[in-house]
């Protein structure tokens, strides 16, 4: 612990250094800005002037020319005392290091899907968070990222994470915690001091599948994997509360004897792995008793079957993954689900009874078109100056690819596609090699 403080240290003495070197090229609206590539910029140091709810704009124009804002600068927001709230745009990639460190009254911050990693240190004593959602772009989440959070009680790790880094959660006020099946590391000291957690799920890629004995739908298969590459770090659950532990690994995961510090806690594990981990170091401390399977039913409905159907329901097990499609009929577009998400095809972990509704309108009903944003079609190639984030869609709503590129479509049959934001914006292509 003392190095991996020492080396935050020497962190951010270093970066005090670089910010007193290097200036802004350009301010507009309070928000400072450095030109990083060919109409690219990224949001600056501000000092600690940044205060109140800040609204990062997509793209910005300075001296007539138009910038698409793709990062965070490092320490962009640190020190930021009287930030409260923080909107990101998808057209940003990256958020560099502790980039909001030590804003104490920051309450509310969303992490685009555009984003597919969480910088060490990037939210260190931001003591004002009390919930957080990591979308299932992010691939890792760094060292120190969430460290100190004293009053984050929520977090939602997505599918999608691979690694938790050292001390990335540490001493913060979760309560709970449920790593997806995705992730293969936890660093040391990744929950190290959450005093007030008291149980842990760890999922495996075996409880993606659907419970295809008790489907109503028939739907999706896969192949069960164990988490056999699984480790945990020393420390990573130390001096918590836990009491309860649920693993659906099949083959124990690695742990080292101090990984957990209570092992009076009760293990729940797949019932045709009760032996295995009876005899495995560590894990057999526990009180171990097998998973009792619990399913849910999910309803996928549509706001007009004229407009559009759907896909996805079905009675699935706890835990499960489940894929919704929104399929819009011909000259009808998908907007939303009903909870805003505007995901299509949208992956859901299944913790209960619920209903999703899929809304579709007529194309060309529309908010506006994304010509008007600069997205335009042409030569057989998508074209997209300004980096927004967009969605390649087959006409009857099946996702092909999504980005901030340029998407190439000379190799694709001729047809009609449709270019969406996820916001009501939409591009319908008649594409013809």
């Amino acid at each position: 612990m003392k190095k991996l403080f020492s080396a935050f240290l020497g962190l951010a003495v270093w970066l005090s250094a670089f910010a007193s070197t290097h200036a802004y090229d350009f301010q507009v609206d309070g928000i400072y800005y450095i030109i990083t590539g060919d109409a690219k910029v990224g949001v600056y140091m501000g000092n600690g002037t940044y205060s109140g709810s800040v609204v990062i704009p997509s793209s910005v124009t300075y001296d007539s020319i138009t910038y698409s804002v793709t990062s965070i600068f490092t320490c962009a927001f640190e020190n930021c005392y009287g930030l409260t709230s923080v909107t990101i745009p998808n057209s940003v990639t990256s958020i560099g290091s502790s980039a909001f460190h030590a804003c104490v009254n920051l309450t509310s911050v969303n992490i685009p899907n555009s984003v597919t990693s969480i910088s060490p240190y990037v939210f260190n004593n931001c003591i004002g968070l009390t919930s957080m959602t990591i979308p299932g772009s992010v691939t890792s989440i760094g060292e120190g990222a969430f460290q100190a959070c004293v009053g984050l009680t929520s977090v939602n790790i997505s599918n999608g994470v691979a690694s938790i880094g050292a001390c990335a959660f540490w001493a913060c006020g979760l309560t709970s915690v449920t790593i997806p099946a995705s992730v293969t590391s936890i660093g040391q000291f990744a929950f190290h001091g959450c005093t007030h957690m008291t149980s842990v799920t760890i999922l495996s890629d075996e409880t993606s599948a659907q419970d295809s004995a008790s489907s109503i739908s028939g739907g999706l298969t896969s192949e069960a994997k164990s988490n056999s590459e699984f480790s945990i770090g020393e420390g990573a659950f130390d001096n918590s509360g836990i009491t309860d532990i649920t693993c659906h690994a099949t083959t124990p995961p690695t742990i080292q004897s101090s990984t957990f510090v209570n092992y009076d806690a009760t293990l729940h594990v797949p019932a045709s792995s009760v032996t295995l981990y009876q005899s495995t170091d560590y894990w057999k401390e526990f009180f171990i008793q097998a998973i009792r399977d619990s399913v849910h039913t999910i309803i996928v409905n549509s706001n007009d079957e004229q407009m559009g159907t759907t896909s996805g329901s079905g009675t699935y097990k706890d835990s499960a993954t489940v894929q919704l499609i929104a399929i819009p009929n011909s000259g009808y577009v998908f907007q939303q689900w009903n909870d805003g998400n505007t995901d299509n095809p949208r992956d859901v972990m299944v913790t209960q009874d619920s209903t999703f509704t899929a809304y579709f309108t007529l194309l060309d009903n529309v908010h506006y078109t994304l010509e008007d944003q600069g997205v335009y079609y042409v030569g057989g190639k998508v074209y997209n100056p300004r980096n927004l984030y967009i969605k390649l869609y087959y006409s009857d709503g099946r996702l092909i690819s999504s980005g901030t590129n340029d998407i190439d479509m000379s190799n694709r049959p001729n047809g009609i596609y449709i270019v969406t934001d996820g916001k009501g914006g939409s591009l319908k292509i008649n594409h013809h090699r």
